[in-house]
């Protein structure tokens, strides 16, 4: 089963990622699913966590945030040719 890593953007919306960290974490574990969620700010931030989460071995990677973030961790996604999960939490999401 593939591991799955979670990158939320404390930049992004409201900037509560610690609630959506905790609400995807039950959610996951209701499922029956391990989930390693990261909390970034800022593109490097994003990117280094997004990279750290492929190069531990997670199989598909989602991207919490806007444009910005999405645009950001799908970059990792895509030179590593895994799997993409959006969760859209953007300041017009």
């Amino acid at each position: 089963m593939n591991r799955i890593a979670v990158v939320l953007n404390q930049s992004s919306g409201t900037g509560d990622c610690e609630a959506a960290a905790k609400t995807l974490d039950e959610l996951f574990s209701a499922a029956g699913r391990q989930v390693r969620i990261a909390v970034a700010s800022g593109g490097h931030e994003l990117q280094a966590a997004a990279r750290h989460a492929v190069e531990e071995g997670c199989g598909i990677l989602v991207a919490g945030g806007g444009d910005g973030t999405i645009n950001t961790v799908a970059g990792v996604a895509v030179e590593r040719q895994i799997p993409l999960g959006v969760i859209p939490l953007g300041t017009l999401n």
